[in-house]
């Protein structure tokens, strides 16, 4: 399983074999975000209140 997902990334076994387990899972978190279609649709808190603002202001 863990050569399949770094097979994915373009990583060889023995690039795999080299990396400690978090940095394996950290490479591999960072692929999936960078892969995601819904990655940066996410409002944060500030877009959420100035969003809010925006709409109940009634301009």
């Amino acid at each position: 399983m863990i050569y399949g997902k770094g097979a994915v990334m373009g990583l060889s076994p023995q690039q795999i074999d080299d990396m400690s387990v978090w940095q394996f899972m950290a490479a591999w978190d960072g692929f999936v975000k960078a892969n995601d279609p819904k990655a940066g649709d996410e409002l944060s808190e500030d877009e959420a209140a100035e969003l809010f603002e925006w709409v109940t202001s009634g301009d």
